[in-house]
């Protein structure tokens, strides 16, 4: 069977208040808690976490529409070199309904 492959983005602007909250200051470590809803059943392939040097910490996962979460990663102390493809052993199915969430923290000490 053929599928179609699509590429998305949880960005700064999927924040509570967009790209203007997507700010460090200096001497603080802040986390930001993007979301994306999920219109149709989706099946995850790989994601790729991106924060260059000030990353500190990176969990994503799904919540469905029967508040069950669906792991998918989370790196606790992030290094520089880590960013790319974290690709799944198998699919991660994520049901039309579901929450995607992104929790990223960022240490600018």
């Amino acid at each position: 069977m053929t599928r179609p492959l699509e590429r998305g983005a949880i960005f700064p602007l999927d924040l509570p208040n967009g790209w203007g909250s997507f700010v460090i200051p200096p001497n603080e470590v802040k986390t930001f808690h993007g979301t994306r809803n999920v219109p149709e059943d989706i099946s995850l392939v790989n994601i790729y976490p991106h924060c260059h040097l000030l990353g500190k910490s990176w969990e994503i996962f799904a919540t469905t529409s029967n508040n069950d979460t669906i792991k998918l990663i989370k790196i606790e102390d992030w290094d520089f070199n880590w960013q790319g493809a974290y690709t799944f052993d198998k699919l991660k199915k994520i049901p039309a309904g579901s929450t995607l969430h992104v929790i990223a923290t960022y240490d600018n000490t």
